[in-house]
């Protein structure tokens, strides 16, 4: 065996190892309930513990290698797939069909929130188990991995770096990371509790509290009252913002990050713009209009009206929030506000380099710092890329014989990991376009660069 094959096995070992201990939650709601989920999620958990401990016992000799760019790709994109088949067989064996449970499970790992079953008809175990799923998800399980395998200076860091702007002050990405999860940690338990002082049941608190601050989107069983919807916006808002900000205002003590945070105020501007022309074409309740595109904006997905109600210019407005998406670094979707920053920012230069003297140099920078022009052409590459999928999944399901504003709103809603969803996305849905929204709320969730990656690196770990 190689020592790449080694390293992979050493990791995936201990992240399924990991992930297995926390399929033993659902277990707990399913024994509390008196379901008998409560065998399969516990069997379900202890394989993966005992096939992790195997793989990480027999790639041990690889525990300090580092990781190449490829093979850290591949153990997170399996960290992703891996629980969803768990789940999505406790779910076919408990008599729900395989391409929906599949569906169920991955839009929930992923954050997406795009459902194949009403709340209502779902026992509280999946309820909680797709809830739990989108929170695990939530801050990325790339990000948990690389809590455990990143080491300063190693080559996975640029695979940490497709979600964190890079920044010199910052301390290493495996003690970020940790800082990450305690504050996603808190930020879940305040939402409990914040939900919970407003009257809700204290299951659809938890339920919520997961998939609000994972922007996830999978409801529990009351509808909103006005003070939840406004705690949802809240926490919604909080999520959608980039982790490293928060950490710089703790570490600083001051609120001076947050009004350097050019991605907040981007988000912010763009809520306020686009939450004021949504209402001037919707002609809703101005709570309402701005839950709605809130939600479409961070990526949450949270829905109180059927959204084929809107008018064609509010859907549009609300896709175009989708593709934008949460700030990089946050726990929300899209092709991020950092790259949507400087894709605008390339455009003005590009401009004035064609309109000035050739003598007067014009470089890309955001909040005075430059932006390398590789970079710059990898966010234009990533962002060209999503509308590049949007446009042929579109495509594919006009072919069915579907309209083409349902179909980009839905596949828009699977890419941006949003889970806004309009009437076409029935279980009536033909598989082939179930398995087109699987790939990309995966493609969404991952970007593209880290999927072909991990395929590039599993390709070349059976070469070997």
């Amino acid at each position: 065996m190689t020592g790449r094959v080694q390293a992979v096995t050493y990791y995936l070992g201990l992240v399924l190892a990991i992930f297995g201990v926390a399929n033993y939650a659902p277990a707990i709601v399913a024994l509390a309930t008196n379901d008998r989920a409560f065998t399969l999620y516990l069997m379900t958990g202890t394989l993966m513990v005992v096939l992790g401990y195997v793989l990480h016992l027999f790639g041990r000799g690889a525990s300090g290698r580092e990781l190449k760019f490829c093979d850290a790709a591949a153990i997170a994109t399996l960290s992703f797939i891996v629980p969803a088949l768990a789940n999505a067989l406790v779910m076919y064996v408990s008599n729900y069909d395989f391409t929906d449970a599949l569906f169920e499970s991955i839009s929930g790992i992923t954050t997406t929130g795009l459902s194949m079953y009403t709340t209502s008809s779902l026992p509280p175990v999946f309820v909680f188990a797709r809830a739990w799923l989108q929170w695990l998800g939530g801050v990325g399980i790339v990000i948990l991995t690389l809590s455990l395998l990143v080491r300063p200076g190693t080559a996975t860091y640029r695979l940490f770096s497709t979600h964190f702007k890079r920044d010199p002050s910052l301390p290493s990405s495996s003690i970020l990371s940790k800082y990450i999860v305690l504050f996603y940690a808190g930020l879940t338990s305040l939402a409990f509790l914040t939900y919970a002082m407003a009257g809700m049941p204290l299951f659809d608190a938890l339920v919520y509290s997961l998939t609000t601050t994972s922007t996830g989107g999978f409801s529990g069983y009351t509808s909103l009252s006005s003070n939840s919807a406004f705690i949802a916006m809240v926490f919604m808002f909080l999520s959608s913002q980039s982790f490293i900000l928060y950490y710089k205002v703790l570490r600083d003590r001051s609120l001076k990050p947050l009004l350097r945070g050019t991605q907040l105020a981007s988000f912010t501007l763009m809520t306020m713009l686009g939450g004021a022309t949504l209402f001037a074409v919707w002609r809703s309740g101005v709570s309402t209009v701005f839950f709605h595109f809130i939600s479409a904006l961070s990526t949450t997905g949270y829905s109180t009206v059927n959204t084929d109600s809107l008018p064609v210019a509010g859907q549009l407005l609300l896709i175009l929030a989708m593709f934008v998406g949460a700030s990089m670094g946050s726990t929300g979707g899209g092709v991020k506000q950092f790259r949507v920053i400087v894709a605008l920012k390339a455009f003005i230069t590009s401009i004035l380099r064609l309109t000035e003297p050739k003598e007067r140099i014009h470089l890309v920078k955001v909040a005075s710092e430059r932006i390398e022009d590789s970079e710059v052409l990898t966010y234009l590459t990533v962002i060209l890329t999503y509308a590049a999928i949007i446009a042929l999944s579109s495509l594919i399901f006009t072919a069915f014989g579907y309209s083409l504003l349902p179909s980009l709103f839905s596949v828009t809603s699977a890419l941006g990991t949003v889970g806004l969803q309009p009437s076409i996305i029935t279980p009536q849905l033909p598989t082939i376009l179930k398995c087109v929204l699987m790939i990309n709320m995966v493609l969404g969730r991952l970007e593209v660069i880290t999927v072909l990656a991990a395929f590039t690196g599993l390709i070349r770990l059976r070469e070997r």
